[in-house]
């Protein structure tokens, strides 16, 4: 994963849109100071989701965005966007398989921010995310800029401990196992929740199961109620059932009789439509037929008269010109023949058409009589549908009250039977005897709820006193916890400043620790130890004793020197007993400012002060040889020597380190003792809770019990008050009920009643319509006959018409016919002279004339066989007449007995509909009871004995009554809060898994964590030790854990360069500071790499020496790691591979001047 690009745009002082390239692992950023290089790492610690504006050189987030300058107005947004090369896949997740991903940041001026990845919006953990474990982030260690080093070496040990959770990867862990801690605290408070639900939950199902029990047992008996009435009605609808088939079947028989007559009505109507259409068929051939007739009539005389003017003709052609007029006379004898037989032929035309005139409306006359007949038979028709309408419903009137009037009847019987069930039902209630037993339970659960009253005021006062005792001893336990926390720090404190301490004394060596031992001297005291020194003057005393202050201090030092064994160590021993020396001077001495037990007269008894060093130079000349003064400072003379010591930082501050750890001891001491004193008061307190939590437990037990038997009272009491209140009700309901009933026996015995009037007028309506069907059956007679005549008289005259309509229809084309050949022969008068030229040139005559003849045969014989067709269809036509006579007297006979038929199935049908309105009854009620009919249907026979059902209803209804009042709605609660209770059952066992789950996954996060962190650890450590002598050039440094706890323990830096006691970081100058943290970062990124490094002027308090060795340490890490780098130092300058210089010419805005090392450097080399 390499970083190949970072664009801003709007960003601080880059407002225009620039892009920084990253082509290698070594790029350098350079420029003057304040030209804006630093906002480039803003830009990349800001995309990478730094929230803090703070950290960012800001006040608000919307610091960031370009506000403007001279000459250009402030923009409205700020983007950066940093693209990678993720080819090698080491971003996991979801986004591996990309080859490059685009992290992108806007901001506006309302200071929200938009993130987004690949284009794609996402969240701001989505980016920390993606870059979590591989060590970037905003504030990373993979980022250091100015100010950064320090920051980052004087960190306190759990903040340092921070990068080296980030190298490790275990800050997800972190993260992980503050979320499992509040689930498994919610988890607890879930747990406790639950119980109280539980516990209240099981006292409503103990007063429930009762109730439901008893309520189970009525569902019971009511359910054996259910199933014997359905016997019974069972048993009763079989036997309507027989009935109902028996009456069905005569339906049936009734209506396949019908259907039968009916088939053959229809049939014999189809034969009347028949013959009628064959009637009519026949009709239009004749009238086709003689049409044709009378057509070849026409043509036979038209081809007579060519024959004849054929021969004309031929016989003018066998004269000469000169028979002209004879032919020409006989031409107009035969015109004027013509004209007679048209006038002739004129007169017969019109007589026969005043004939065809009157056969038309004798046609219409008889047409109309027809339609009369057709319209009295139609009205006869519509009367007789009607009253066989009239008569079908007083029909269904008489048997839908019979039905009714039976059915009235039955409930009379039921009414009767109820009234006296109730009468005997309100004779068994007691209601007085309820209201007696109501009023003393009343009167025990009052004496009782006072009793519960004063329990509860015992209970509530114990638990007012339960709450403070625990906010006492929750206030003592976090006392108790600050103060174990300050000993532990205070601990850490100590043992830091002892083994620094052992350090500075020296007590690190071997071969002297040995020699110890074996003088007895392991547990002796070092001087420095045993000193306490006036604050401000541990200067001075450590410059005067220097060295002695290791020194051991002995009560006989010959007896030690004797022993031997100092040939291979280095020792300084301090007898303990010296004599007092002479002062030459008055000034006080530096002893004075020493409090010991011991003598320090031979180390410093001959030690003055000097208030200054000019003091001191003036009074060096009175000392004798063994004689100094010091200043307060630490300058030390002597009357012909000057000294300035400064001790190495290791052993610099031993006194006041030793001062430290006398405070902390007292300090240690003391909150031992409010340790000890807080615990003691938290054990008492703790005893005092437990006894009040004992005497609330007792309190509790009372209260319960006598809640349980007040519950158990209010329990009896509404038992009581509910059996007396159904009693009551049910009184009432007996009552109302049996005024209801007397009111339906009243309004059913009236209904009775006006049933049976009904039937009585029903049947003598009947009666009546059956004579008016005998007299509508008498007149239809006489319309029939009357119709058949019509139909047979206005058959005759439309015969007569037809044919006078074919005659007239002949005479006028034989009319038409002469008078064309009058006008032929006029014309041929016309043309006669062309006609004699033309009959020169004629030829073959005579086969016009042999044609001619031909024609006319075939004329006459087509004539005769049109004209046997004829009379053949005529003969056909009378026949058919015949059959449709036949046929309509069949079907008059045939309705006659249709009606019979009908009036038969009514019958039928009225009493199959009457069986069927009892049977549905009995159905219905079947369905009440809530059994299947097929269910009971197998299960009840005709064996089934009637009064054994009735027998087993009345003890079921005497069990139902012996149970008393029940709450029904009992068993729905029973089981919806047994129901809930194994919901809540279950529950708590999940959540009691979950806490074992999530317990499990801390203790397993926990052993991840400091297994990772003591790997990272041990690794960094190994690193910083390889990279401190490389920065440094010798030397050794080392990190050291605060703590034994490796998930919440500090981490600190012990460094020693080149030539100087090991100490800690803080006691190192500025340059060694910035050599520490780089090699420790250098440490940090051996281990995990990160993409990228950030520096931002790191060499700049280095010197060129450590510069170049900071170059080669970078230059040899870039083949894995990308650096870049913003400096001023031309060492480092030469070390890039591409540097990017910033630039502002326009105040106020940055802009970006790339140039590359390599391709610079092969234009200026010579060619």
């Amino acid at each position: 994963m390499r970083l190949t690009q970072i664009k801003l745009a709007g960003f601080k002082s880059f407002v225009d849109p620039t892009t920084i390239p990253i082509p290698s692992n070594l790029v350098g950023i350079v420029g003057p100071n304040g030209c804006g290089k630093s906002n480039a790492i803003d830009a990349v610690r800001w995309v990478m989701g730094e929230s803090s504006a703070k950290n960012l050189r800001g006040e608000a987030m919307s610091d960031v965005i370009f506000n403007g300058s001279l000459s250009r107005k402030p923009v409205g947004q700020a983007a950066v966007e940093m693209i990678f090369d993720n080819s090698e896949g080491r971003v996991g997740g979801q986004y591996s398989h990309y080859g490059e991903i685009s992290v992108k940041r806007l901001v506006g001026r309302d200071g929200q921010s938009r993130y987004y990845l690949n284009g794609s919006k996402c969240r701001r953990r989505d980016i920390t995310d993606l870059f979590s474990g591989t060590g970037l982030g905003p504030r990373s260690y993979s980022i250091i800029e100015q100010g950064m080093i320090s920051r980052l070496i004087e960190a306190r040990p759990e903040e340092l401990r921070v990068f080296l959770e980030e190298a490790a990867g275990i800050s997800k862990y972190k993260e992980r196992r503050r979320e499992t801690e509040n689930r498994i605290r919610h988890t607890r408070e879930n747990l406790e929740r639950l119980d109280d639900l539980r516990n209240e939950l099981a006292r409503q199902i103990e007063h429930l199961q009762q109730q439901a029990k008893t309520a189970e047992q009525f569902k019971t008996l009511k359910e054996q109620q259910r199933y014997a009435t359905g016997q019974l009605h069972m048993l009763h609808w079989r036997q309507l059932d027989g009935e109902c088939a028996t009456v069905e079947m005569r339906v049936t028989e009734a209506e396949a009789a019908i259907d039968q007559v009916v088939s053959t009505q229809q049939r014999v109507e189809t034969d009347i439509a028949t013959l009628h259409s064959t009637f009519h068929h026949k009709s239009e051939q004749i009238n086709e037929i003689q049409a044709r007739f009378y057509a070849y009539g026409a043509e036979i005389a038209g081809i007579e008269q060519s024959i004849q003017h054929s021969i004309a003709r031929a016989e003018q052609r066998q004269t000469t010109r000169i028979s002209q007029q004879r032919n020409e006379q006989a031409l107009r004898e035969h015109l004027e023949s013509d004209r007679q037989k048209v006038e002739a032929l004129q007169v017969s035309l019109i007589a026969n058409e005043a004939q065809q005139l009157e056969q038309r409306a004798l046609n219409d006359a008889c047409v109309v009589t027809l339609t009369q007949a057709e319209e009295a038979m139609q009205s006869w028709q519509d009367e007789w549908a009607l009253f066989n309408q009239r008569v079908h419903a007083p029909e269904k009137q008489l048997a839908l009250a019979q039905v009714q009037r039976q059915q009235q009847a039955t409930l009379i019987a039921q009414h009767n039977a109820q009234l006296q069930h109730l009468d005997e039902e309100l004779a068994t209630l007691d209601t007085d005897k309820l209201l007696q037993a109501v009023v003393v339970q009343t009167q025990q659960q009052a004496q009782q709820a006072k009793q519960f009253e004063s329990i509860a005021a015992q209970r509530d006062s114990l638990q007012s006193q339960l709450q403070p005792q625990r906010e006492a001893n929750r206030k003592l336990a976090e006392q108790l916890d600050r103060q174990r926390s300050k000993i532990q720090q205070l601990n850490g404190q100590k043992a830091s400043l002892e083994a620094l301490q052992q350090a500075a004394l020296g007590g690190e060596h071997a071969a002297l620790t040995q020699w110890l031992v074996d003088a007895g001297l392991d547990n002796a005291q070092r001087l420095a130890q045993g000193l306490t020194v006036t604050p401000g003057w541990e200067c001075a005393v450590e410059c005067v004793l220097g060295f002695y202050l290791e020194s051991i201090c002995v009560d006989d030092l010959d007896s030690l020197v004797l022993d031997g064994g100092l040939e291979n160590i280095s020792l300084a021993l301090f007898e303990t007993t010296a004599v007092p020396v002479k002062n030459s001077l008055d000034n006080p001495r530096l002893l004075d400012q020493v409090q010991t037990e011991w003598s320090l007269h031979n180390l410093m008894g001959s030690v003055y002060i000097a208030d200054d060093l000019a003091q001191a130079l003036t009074q060096r000349h009175q000392l004798a040889a063994h004689e100094s003064l010091i200043t307060q400072e630490g300058i030390w003379l002597g009357a012909s020597w000057l000294r300035v010591w400064r001790a190495p930082d290791q052993k610099a501050g031993v006194l006041q380190r030793e001062q430290q750890l006398r405070e902390l001891m007292v300090e240690l001491q003391q909150l031992e003792q409010d340790r000890a004193l807080t615990e003691a008061q938290y054990q008492k307190g703790q005893k005092a809770l437990q006894a009040l939590e004992a005497e609330r437990e007792s309190q509790q037990h009372e209260y319960n019990e006598a809640h349980h038997q007040l519950a158990e009272m209010g329990k009896q009491l509404n038992t009581l008050q509910l059996q007396l209140a159904q009693s009551q009700e049910r009184t009432q309901q007996i009552n109302q009920q049996r005024e209801r009933v007397c009111e339906q026996l009243t309004a059913v015995t009236t209904a009775h009643e006006q049933a049976d009037e009904r039937c009585r007028d029903t049947q003598s309506s009947i009666e009546q319509l059956e004579h008016q069907r005998e007299k509508l059956s008498a007149t239809r007679e006489p319309l029939q006959q009357a119709l058949t005549e019509a139909t047979a008289v206005q058959h005759s005259a439309q015969t007569t018409a037809h044919e006078l309509a074919l005659t007239v229809q002949s005479m006028r084309a034989t009319k038409e016919a002469l008078e064309q050949s009058i006008a032929r022969s006029q014309d041929q008068l016309e043309q006669l002279a062309a006609q004699h030229r033309a009959l020169d040139e004629e030829r073959d005559q005579a086969d016009e004339l042999r044609e001619l003849k031909a024609s006319l045969d075939e004329q006459l014989a087509l004539r005769s066989a049109v004209e046997k067709t004829l009379i053949a269809v005529r003969a056909e036509v009378a026949e058919i007449e015949v059959a449709l006579a036949d046929k309509n007297g069949e079907r008059t006979k045939i309705e006659r007995q249709l009606q019979k038929k009908r009036h038969n199935l009514e019958t039928a049908r009225l009493n199959a509909q009457a069986l069927q309105g009892r049977r549905q009854m009995l159905l219905e009620k079947i369905n009440e009871t809530g059994y299947a009919f097929p269910q009971l249907f197998d299960k009840v026979t005709e064996s089934v004995d009637e009064p054994f059902l009735q027998q087993r209803l009345a003890t079921i209804e005497y069990e139902i009554q012996q149970l008393g009042p029940i709450n029904l709605a009992a068993i729905s609660e029973y089981e919806t809060h047994a129901e809930r209770q194994r919901y809540l059952n279950e529950q708590q066992q999940d959540l009691l898994d979950a806490l074992t789950t999530l317990t499990s996954a801390i203790a397993k996060i926990d052993r991840e964590t400091r297994a990772r962190f003591k790997e990272t650890f041990n690794e960094v450590n190994s690193g910083l030790q390889q990279s401190f002598p490389k920065l440094f050039g010798g030397g050794h440094a080392s990190l050291e854990l605060t703590g034994d706890d490796l998930l919440s323990a500090g981490v600190t830096v012990m460094a020693s360069p080149p030539g100087k006691r090991n100490s800690t970081i803080h006691q190192l100058s500025g340059g060694e500071k910035a050599l520490t943290a780089v090699a420790l970062v250098f440490a940090i990124f051996e281990l995990n790499p990160a993409p990228f490094c950030l520096l931002d002027e790191v060499d700049a308090p280095l010197d060129e020496a450590n510069v170049e060795r900071f170059c080669k340490m970078v230059e040899s890490m870039s083949d894995r790691v990308q650096f870049i780098f913003i400096t001023h130092n031309k060492t480092t300058m030469a070390m890039a591979q591409q540097l990017n210089g910033v630039t502002m010419s326009e105040p106020g805005v940055s802009r970006l001047v790339a140039v590359d090392i390599r391709e610079a450097h092969e234009l200026a080399s010579p060619s």
